[in-house]
């Protein structure tokens, strides 16, 4: 009997970068298809499509890369991490920023449902907020980061403040970003 799933997503995981310095971007391409075409159900699957669009997008294969974390997302409708990609993909490789403001709050619904991950979905509907002069809906996730307690043993990021320095003068409350800043000093 040949390798495991979880064993060759991890090797193919493994000598990627290896893989690259050599030109073989054929090689990472195929055998991420071979995983996905081989994978017993949606989390194995999901898995390796996400190597592919990471893959993609190192190539610079925007369009590629979308469709298939819309691949992802078309079979599992309320997969968390397919559609922090989704709303990622728009702001980072597209810029799209109206379709990023839109995943975001998709994003953010199931982040809160499942109770993970709801301070970085927060932290990217910021810098999308911040990014399109959306201030009101800056006020309010800079709140709502502030205000959120993640539950035990609940995966998340620590506090960010990468986006602070990307608040124009007088956009945000004053008081907000205090309260925040002091949230970032004292972890």
């Amino acid at each position: 009997m040949g390798e495991s799933f979880w064993k060759r997503l991890k090797r193919l995981e493994r000598v990627r970068p290896s893989l690259y310095r050599q030109g073989r971007f054929d090689e990472v391409k195929d055998v991420a298809h071979r995983l996905i075409a081989d994978a017993h159900d949606a989390e194995q699957r999901n898995n390796a499509r996400s190597i592919l669009v990471s893959h993609h997008q190192y190539l610079g294969d925007f369009e590629a890369a979308l469709a298939v974390i819309e691949a992802q997302i078309e079979e599992k409708a309320d997969d968390l991490q397919a559609w922090l990609a989704l709303t990622e993909h728009h702001h980072y490789a597209k810029v799209d920023l109206a379709r990023a403001a839109n995943a975001a709050e998709t994003t953010l619904s199931l982040a809160t449902q499942q109770a993970v991950l709801v301070r970085q979905v927060l932290g990217v509907r910021m810098r999308i907020a911040l990014a399109t002069g959306d201030f009101d809906k800056a006020n309010e996730t800079l709140s709502r980061l502030i205000d959120y307690n993640p539950p035990a043993h609940s995966l998340d990021v620590a506090y960010e403040g990468d986006f602070l320095e990307n608040v124009p003068a007088g956009a945000i409350d004053a008081a907000l970003i205090s309260r925040y800043s002091e949230l970032l000093s004292a972890t």
